[in-house]
This record gives structure tokens, C-alpha cells and sequence, in this order.
């Protein structure tokens, strides 16, 4: 399974990926440059991470996966603050909740 990280605003996860991410500058402003170059980086990262999960266990984990993506944005100076979903809630990962204790786990504080 290949995934593919272009804007990390869709990963497949089990058919219940939504929303779309939202960025903010840690410092400054968030220019279109600036976030451009931070995806380039972290994209190249990630699919060497993503590379070396499915070697060691047959498949990737798309959680750690964004994790480590909202470390890689963090060290370019870029707060990946989560995924807005449809209902306009702003959750950790790009799934939807599916039970009321999942909701409670996946929402960000805004």
C-alpha cells in the first residue's frame, strides 16, 4: 500500500479520512513560500518513514505517520493545528468520529 503525502490533508484510514488541514506560523507569518518549503521537506522524510514502517511490519502506521509529520512541520516553524472537519470541528487526525468517546479523543482544544 502506497501512501502518499503531498499535503497530508488525506491519508486513508479505513474509508473514514475527512477534512483538511490547517497550519499556523509558530513565529511570524505563514507565507504560501514558506509552507511550500516545509511540505518538501517533511514529505521527503515521511516517505522514507513511511518506507522503512512497511519494511519492519508489513505496513505503515498512519497515525505515528501524522505525528511525525506535525514533528517534521514543527521543526520548519510551522503548527500543524489539526484537520477541519465538515461539521466544523477540528480534530487531531484526518478521520471522523466515529463514537462519542472517539470524538472526545480526536478533538482539538481550540
Amino acid at each position: 500500500m502506497k501512501i502518499i503525502l503531498s499535503v497530508l490533508a488525506a491519508l486513508p484510514l479505513a474509508g473514514c479520512m475527512t477534512g483538511k488541514a490547517e497550519f499556523a506560523a509558530m513565529e511570524g507569518k505563514l507565507t504560501p513560500m514558506r509552507l511550500e518549503k516545509a511540505k518538501a521537506v517533511c514529505r521527503m522524510r515521511l516517505r522514507d518513514s513511511d518506507a522503512n514502517q512497511i519494511m519492519a511490519y508489513g505496513a505503515s502506521n498512519q497515525f505515528s505517520l501524522i505525528d511525525d509529520a506535525s514533528d517534521c512541520f514543527a521543526a520548519q516553524g510551522i503548527r500543524l493545528k489539526g484537520w477541519r472537519q465538515d461539521n466544523g470541528m477540528l480534530t487531531r487526525y484526518p478521520v471522523k468520529p466515529l463514537t462519542k468517546m472517539a470524538e472526545k479523543s480526536l478533538v482539538v482544544p481550540e
